[in-house]
């Protein structure tokens, strides 16, 4: 009986450790536009399912949700144990977005500000700067 046990025990899912985010690739994009989008981290690992009484039942899943922002990306493939890619749709919100990955086992690992939105236009190209240079700290000025 403490043998069956054993192995049983030997056989159960295995979690490996929360997946670690470092970063996107590109790190910014314009908001109104879709942007295939590289995830960067340690630990994208594949969850195997064994099924000793029909090898034909047993299988691998490595499907990885991803969002930016709140916004899910399409297309995500695993590419690495270090690596996903997907494509970032339209939507995304200005500024700093947060980046979310949640893996086959239903855990998710999250890393701030890992992506800007740029709004529809663009960064700024120019900056004027007009009388007065001074202001005094602490002061509005209006034009």
């Amino acid at each position: 009986m403490a043998l069956a046990l054993l192995m049983l025990a030997g056989c159960a899912d295995r979690v490996p450790p929360l997946p670690v985010l470092t970063g996107v690739v590109p790190t910014a994009g314009l908001v109104d536009q879709s942007m295939a989008i590289q995830v960067a981290g340690t630990g994208f690992a594949v969850r195997v399912f064994t099924d000793f009484g029909d090898p034909g039942q047993s299988h691998a899943a490595d499907a990885y949700r991803v969002t930016i922002g709140g916004v899910a990306l399409t297309g995500v493939q695993h590419v690495s144990p270090t690596q996903l890619i997907g494509t970032l749709p339209v939507g995304v919100a200005q500024g700093l977005n947060a980046l979310a990955v949640t893996d086959p086992w239903g855990r998710t690992a999250t890393l701030a500000d890992a992506y800007f939105g740029v709004s529809p236009g663009g960064l700024p190209v120019d900056l004027t700067i007009t009388a007065p240079s001074r202001v005094p700290l602490g002061t509005c000025q209006g034009p």
